[in-house]
Parts: C-alpha cells; sequence; structure tokens
C-alpha cells in the first residue's frame, strides 16, 4: 500500500490568505445599494425601485454591470482593445447606455466598434427581460412600471 504524505501547512496558509478577503454577508450588503430608483426615463415612465440587493445575492455583478465593476475587462469584444484598461468603479447603466439610442457620448465609434451600443431603455429591457422570461418573473410592462400621463399620450396608450 502506498501512502500519499500531503503537506497541510501550505494548503492551510492558502486558504488563511484567502479566507479574509472573502465579503462576508454584511460586508457585501454594505458594498451594494440595497435599492436603486431607475428613474431616467421619468417624464415617460413611472420610476422603478429595483430590488438590487436581491438581484446582488442572486447573480454575478457582471451579469448586469459587464465590465463597469471596479473590475477588469470582461467581454471578449472589449478585450481586444481595452485589456489594459484600469478598472472603473462606475456602474451607472446611464453612464454608457443613453436616453437615445444614437448617443455615443461616452464611447467614440473607433472602427468596427462602439457603434452598436444600445440605448439606456434598450439596455434595461435587453438585462431584465432576458433573466425575467428564464425564471418566470413578471415581464409585462405594467408589472414593473406604468406609463405617465406623458407617456400614455406619447405612445398613445389607450385606458382599459
Amino acid at each position: 500500500m502506498v501512502r500519499v504524505k500531503i503537506d497541510l501547512f501550505p494548503l492551510l496558509s492558502l486558504f488563511f490568505i484567502i479566507f479574509p478577503v472573502m465579503p462576508t454577508t454584511a460586508a457585501f450588503a454594505a458594498a451594494v445599494a440595497s435599492t436603486v430608483t431607475i428613474d431616467a426615463l421619468q417624464e415617460l415612465y413611472t420610476p422603478v425601485d429595483f430590488d438590487h440587493l436581491a438581484h446582488a445575492e442572486m447573480y454575478n455583478c457582471t451579469s448586469c454591470h459587464h465590465h463597469t465593476t471596479g473590475t477588469t475587462m470582461q467581454d471578449e469584444k472589449c478585450l481586444k482593445c481595452h485589456k489594459n484598461s484600469p478598472a472603473t468603479a462606475n456602474v451607472s447603466c446611464s453612464s454608457c447606455h443613453h436616453r437615445r439610442s444614437t448617443a455615443l457620448d461616452g464611447a467614440e465609434p473607433h472602427g468596427n466598434y462602439h457603434i452598436d451600443i444600445v440605448g439606456l431603455k434598450g439596455a434595461l429591457h435587453l438585462n431584465c427581460l432576458g433573466c425575467h422570461r428564464e425564471t418566470g418573473a413578471p415581464c409585462g410592462c405594467i408589472e414593473c412600471h406604468d406609463y405617465t400621463e406623458a407617456g400614455r399620450k406619447r405612445f398613445a396608450v389607450q385606458e382599459n
């Protein structure tokens, strides 16, 4: 019978080096906003009080925030040019996804890149509705937000 000798010191040392930097639930909760009010289009839609903490506990930050979570770039298409870009602390959707889909204030077109950034409404709907459909969460327009009076007029919404 062959005995394998395992030196536990390196393993335990590694564990105690890694473990203290792992966020606790309390530290994680303190670092993440519990509620985010989405109101960038409040003239057309009632604001949405998004339960950010509940979503952050269920999903990885980069599921929604792409590469803007204080980490390095994650998207392979972006890495082609931005592999050495510094991490950013900005996590606001509207900093990259502007109110109109044609606005590229923060990202100038460069070759074939930065030409297809969806607007804020599209980005929110792509992220939210994709997961909501997969998980059976609400997908109807007024289940998350309603139109304002100006929004009803703009989109010719009929009262029921």
